[in-house]
């Protein structure tokens, strides 16, 4: 009786470990930084340093967005690449640290999307594979 449970125990924690192997870590997104306009404001002085980092999870199909600093007024877009399709677009107005985007249904396996993030006159991009 003690082997089979053992057993049991044993075999549930063989699938567990594969299950758990077989999923995708979340990647990073590395983003490159755009600034349209002069990098100094009106008044001389220069325009905040803007930190932020992007993740993209293809188990949940969402990308998360953070900054230690926050944003506020931020737009964001998804294009695909091959199709030069916008997929997804949207704007912020409250002050974050983490925008979560969730791309369930509109991404094609294989295929290479580009993110743009912008803020204020800079712009921030990078692309990634689903």
């Amino acid at each position: 009786m003690r082997t089979r449970k053992l057993l049991l125990c044993l075999f549930a924690f063989t699938c567990m470990n594969i299950n758990a192997m077989s999923q995708k870590r979340p990647k990073k997104i590395d983003l490159e930084k755009i600034v349209a306009s002069s990098t100094t404001n009106s008044k001389g002085t220069r325009s905040a340093i803007l930190e932020a980092s992007a993740l993209f999870d293809s188990n949940s199909k969402s990308i998360m967005i953070t900054s230690q600093n926050g944003f506020a007024d931020v737009k964001v877009s998804v294009t695909n690449l091959f199709t030069n399709e916008t997929i997804l677009s949207d704007s912020y107005s409250t002050s974050t640290s983490e925008i979560i985007l969730n791309l369930a249904g509109l991404l094609n396996e294989g295929e290479a999307y580009r993110i743009e993030i912008t803020i204020g006159d800079t712009v921030l991009y990078g692309d990634f594979t689903y």
